[in-house]
C-alpha cells in the first residue's frame, strides 16, 4: 500500500484560552518560524510574545469559529479533504497531519503500522510555495522519524507546486465567477514572510518572492486583459521587517485610483483560515468599504472540494517512484 500524508502547519484543537496558548507556545517554539536560538528562542516566544498576544489571538479565532458556524475551518477542511480522498482510491492510503496541533508522529505511525505491506510513503505539504514557516515546518522531523521505522521503504515529499499546471488552471476557474461583473481591480494576496527569512531562503537556493510573482503571473493571465491586477503581501506582524507591497497599505490607494469594486484571491492558502475568513473576508473588507470602497470580494480557497482532491492526486502520484 502507498501512503499519503497530507501535512499542514495547523490550527488549535479548539478556541479555548488553553488550546490556543498550547498552539502559540509549540508553532512559535519552532526555530523554522522564530529563527532565534535556544534558550533565547524560548524566553522570547513565552515571557514577551505569547503574553502580549494571547487575549488578541484568543478573540481572533473566537471569532474565526463564530463565522463558521463554530468550527475551525482548517481542522474542518483537512478532515473532509483526508476522508473525501480516501473515499476515492484504493491505491492509497490516506492520512494527514497537523504540526502544531498536539499531535504526536507516533500516533501517525501507528496508523502506517495498520498496513501490512507499506511500499511508498509520500508527504504531501499543502503549501504551493516554499518557505520554512510554512512548507518545510509542515513536515520537520517527519522523514527522519519515517526512515527509522521503515528504514527499506522509499520516503518522498511532494515538491513546491506553485507553476503547477493544474494548479494553476484550478485557480483561474476558482476566479472565473467573479469576473462577471468585472471587478476593477484583482488582488492575488500572498503571506508575508519576514525579510530575513526570505534572504535564508534564497541562500538555501529558493526565493519565496519570486514563487509568488510567479504564481499571480500564471493566474492572472486567465483574466481579461484590462482588468487591473497586482500582486500582494498580506499579515505581516510589526515591529519587523516583512515582504512588501502590504495589502492592509496599499488598500487606502485603491479608492484614490478609482478602484470601487476589488477582487481578492489567496492562492498561497489551501484553506481558508485565519488569514482569509478574518483577514481579508472581514477586517479588510471592512476598512475599504469605510474608506469609500463599494465593494470587496473574497475567492475561495480551494479547501476540500473536488478540484481540490484532483490536484493532490495528481501531485502524489508525480512523486511516485514506478
Amino acid at each position: 500500500m502507498n501512503i499519503l500524508i497530507l501535512c499542514t502547519i495547523g490550527t488549535p484543537q479548539d478556541t479555548s484560552r488553553q488550546s490556543i496558548k498550547k498552539y502559540l507556545q509549540s508553532f512559535l517554539g519552532d526555530k523554522n518560524i522564530v529563527s532565534v536560538p535556544q534558550p533565547f528562542r524560548y524566553l522570547l516566544t513565552r515571557g514577551i510574545i505569547i503574553p502580549s498576544k494571547l487575549d488578541d489571538s484568543l478573540a481572533r479565532y473566537q471569532k474565526l469559529a463564530s463565522l463558521c458556524q463554530g468550527d475551525l475551518p482548517l481542522r474542518r477542511h483537512l478532515k473532509e479533504l483526508k476522508e473525501g480522498m480516501q473515499k476515492e482510491t484504493q491505491h492509497w492510503r490516506v492520512l494527514s497531519f497537523m504540526q502544531y496541533c498536539g499531535e504526536k508522529p507516533s500516533s501517525l505511525i501507528k496508523e502506517i503500522e495498520r498496513e501490512r505491506k507499506v511500499e511508498q510513503i509520500v508527504l504531501l505539504p499543502i503549501f504551493a510555495h516554499e518557505t520554512f514557516s510554512s512548507y518545510y515546518a509542515s513536515f520537520a522531523n517527519l522523514p527522519q522519524l519515517l526512515s527509522k521505522k521503515y528504514p527499506n521503504t522509499p520516503i518522498r515529499i511532494v515538491p513546491p507546486y506553485y507553476q503547477h499546471p493544474t494548479y494553476i488552471r484550478l485557480l483561474q476557474e476558482s476566479i472565473a465567477p467573479y469576473t462577471k461583473p468585472l471587478s476593477d481591480l484583482y488582488i492575488a494576496s500572498f503571506h508575508s514572510i519576514p525579510i530575513t527569512h526570505w534572504k535564508r531562503g534564497i541562500r538555501k537556493g529558493f526565493d519565496y518572492k519570486e514563487q509568488c510573482e510567479k504564481t499571480a503571473q500564471l493566474l492572472f493571465a486567465g483574466l481579461p486583459e484590462k482588468s487591473h491586477k497586482e500582486m500582494l503581501f498580506q499579515s505581516s506582524i510589526k515591529p519587523h521587517r516583512w515582504l512588501n507591497p502590504i495589502i492592509e497599505k496599499e488598500m487606502y490607494r485603491w479608492v484614490k485610483r478609482g478602484y470601487k469594486r476589488v477582487t481578492v484571491v489567496c492562492p498561497g492558502f489551501a484553506v481558508d483560515c485565519l488569514e482569509t475568513i478574518l483577514d481579508i473576508g472581514e477586517e479588510l473588507r471592512s476598512n475599504y468599504l469605510a474608506i469609500g470602497g463599494e465593494e470587496l470580494r473574497l475567492v475561495p480557497c480551494l479547501n476540500s472540494g473536488k478540484r481540490a482532491r484532483e490536484l493532490y492526486f495528481q501531485l502524489a502520484e508525480g512523486t511516485l517512484l514506478s
